[in-house]
């Protein structure tokens, strides 16, 4: 698959969500349309898998994820697992 350009853009006036992106069951903690920023770091100041809140610097955390919910964040058994879809770098 070839690279392709991706433009979030957040829908409505959301609150920057905050924890950790994996909840229990079958729901994420970010709602549709809502942007969030993921720590990708292994061994760091914040763990893998959280969510960055303001004030968090560089030096807690050097690689993230931007992230943008979806209408399945909530009930993520009902995603396709044979959508095509991109990572941003």
């Amino acid at each position: 698959m070839l690279p392709m350009e991706v433009i979030l853009v957040g829908t409505g006036d959301q609150e920057v969500p905050s924890g950790v992106l994996v909840a229990a069951g079958n729901a994420l903690n970010i709602a549709d349309g809502q942007l969030a920023v993921m720590s990708e770091e292994h061994g760091g100041t914040v763990a893998h898998g959280e969510l960055i809140v303001a004030g968090t610097t560089s030096t807690q955390v050097s690689r993230v994820s931007v992230i943008q919910g979806t209408p399945n964040s909530t009930q993520i058994n009902k995603v396709s697992a044979f959508v095509a879809t991109t990572k941003l770098l």
